[in-house]
This record gives structure tokens, sequence and C-alpha cells, in this order.
């Protein structure tokens, strides 16, 4: 019984019962513990199918289309986006606006999360640019973002000169 003379690969209890086991039966996933079936996709798929814009790609509003994916009531994705460009704002380093982030959008927002995390300036900049009322108000958040190294680089891709990535 415990010699496997055909090469098959076995389950991991190391036995055969897997094989009375039908193709549409959930399957145990092998590090979450979390039963489903292998064909599901998870329901936030954000990073699998979605990449980072280019800064040019991020207007006024962008953060609004993005949360409507979580949330059905267009009043509800306005008043995330607005309470989620004050925080970006406000929260001194990544942990704190983690922190802030996610009792906010919850964990089906969470790669969401991930992705606000890994790309907080240019999301929280060019939304700032794309939404200022004024000539003023631009020019006063271009000078901000021309006197830091990773906004420099965020404003040279708006303004067509630095397609780097």
């Amino acid at each position: 019984d415990g010699e496997d003379v055909y090469g098959e690969v076995r389950g991991e209890r190391g036995d055969d019962s897997d094989e009375d086991i039908s193709d549409d039966e959930p399957i145990l996933g092998e590090d979450t513990g979390i039963r489903g079936y292998g064909d599901v996709q998870t329901s936030d798929s954000f990073a699998k199918h979605e990449k980072m814009s280019h800064p040019l790609d991020i207007d006024a509003h962008w953060l609004q289309r993005k949360l409507s994916k979580y949330y059905e009531e267009a009043i509800t994705s306005q008043k995330k986006s607005i309470e989620v460009l004050d925080i970006l704002q406000k929260s001194d380093n990544q942990r704190e606006l983690e922190n802030q982030l996610l009792p906010l959008l919850g964990y089906d927002c969470f790669d969401f999360i991930k992705m606000l995390l890994k790309n907080r300036n240019m999301v929280l900049y060019c939304t700032l640019l794309a939404s200022a009322q004024s000539e003023v108000e631009q020019t006063a958040i271009k000078s901000k973002m021309s006197q830091d190294p990773d906004l420099v680089r965020i404003l040279k891709q708006l303004e067509g000169e630095g397609d780097d990535d």
C-alpha cells in the first residue's frame, strides 16, 4: 500500500484517497486554509489585472472611479475618495497611512490600499494638480513638487519629459 508502483503523484496525505474527489468539488488551498474552487477569481483582483496608471492618467476623479469598483453608490465612492485624498495629504508615514486607510476602505480594498501605499505621491500630487482651481494653485503645487526628487520625476512625466516607466 505504501509503495508507488506506477510513478503516480499522490495527494498530500500520501494515499490515493483524492481519486474519489470529482473535478467540480471544492479543493483545499495550499497555504490559505480556505476552501474554494480552483477557477474562481478573488473578489479583489485589482493588483492582478490592473497596473498603476501613468501620471497623465490620474485626473481629479481617478480615485473616485477606482473606488466605484468597490462601492456601488456613487456618493459613497465620492465621499471615500475625498477622505482618502485627505489621508494621503495628512499622514506622516506609511504605517499611519495604512492604519487609516484600512479601517476606512476595509479589507475588500486591500490590493487597492497596497497600490495607494506604493504610489502615494503620484496619486496625491496628480490628483491635487488635476483638481487645482486656478493657475496660482497649480503653480504652488508644481513648485512644491520641484523641491522633492521623487516628485520631480512625476512632474517630468506629467510634462512629457521623463517616460522612464
